[in-house]
């Protein structure tokens, strides 16, 4: 739709106030860029379990406050995370195997 819009928008304002069609980009360029700092937080280098941590901590409009070891985590605490995990589905497998006696 925006490509439909840019197409449609920028001849005319090309043979209209030419060069001053650039200003209009660089003010949405601005605005984008202003958008990202504030509301996306780095993610590179970091797994997909660790970008959810990140995302689930909620900081809106604070993504300058997202330290760097956020969602890092220790072997330790992964294979726990893991033993938890795997603790659990075997607990439901269990309660769905036992039949009620109501």
């Amino acid at each position: 739709m925006f490509n439909f819009a840019l197409a449609w928008a920028v001849p005319p304002g090309l043979s209209n106030i030419a060069w001053k069609t650039y200003f209009i980009f660089g003010t949405f360029n601005f605005v984008a860029f202003v958008h990202v700092l504030f509301c996306f937080p780095e993610t590179a280098g970091r797994t997909l379990e660790e970008i959810e941590d990140v995302f689930s901590q909620g900081h809106a409009f604070a993504a300058w406050k997202v330290k760097r070891d956020v969602g890092k985590k220790t072997l330790q605490e992964v294979k726990k995370q893991t033993e938890d995990a795997s603790f659990d589905r075997i607990s439901r497998e269990e309660k769905e195997k036992t039949p009620e006696t109501a």
